[in-house]
């Protein structure tokens, strides 16, 4: 009748130590995804801030930090850089994805939202 008892006894220190490494290593791995993609206080996450430039950088979080679209004319007025260099990044965020321009005929303007 001891079948059990004979299971549970071949269960070693060795493959309780691999089940609790690979148990720790899943945690870690879950903690580092959630944290790779966690945006900080100035809106970028950390792989943001490795990849872009940092022109790129101010204005993403700058247009996040405005939380809705905002006039691209507004945004080359208060970024520094003059119109062609502000404009350039931006098209270089919105082919990486990051941002989206859309055409705004009420205002007669791209309207920019991150």
């Amino acid at each position: 009748m001891g079948h059990g008892h004979a299971a549970a006894a071949s269960f070693g220190w060795l493959e309780g130590g691999i089940l609790l490494g690979a148990i720790v290593a899943v945690v870690f791995l879950l903690v580092w995804f959630f944290r790779r993609t966690e945006r900080h206080g100035d809106g970028l996450t950390a792989e943001e801030r490795r990849t872009l430039e940092r022109p790129e950088r101010e204005l993403l979080s700058m247009l996040r930090q405005y939380g809705c679209p905002v006039p691209q004319s507004r945004i080359v007025e208060e970024a520094p850089g003059g119109f062609d260099r502000v404009v350039e990044y931006l098209h270089d965020l919105e082919a990486a994805g990051l941002i989206a321009r859309v055409w705004d005929p009420k205002v007669n303007e791209l309207m920019i939202s991150a």
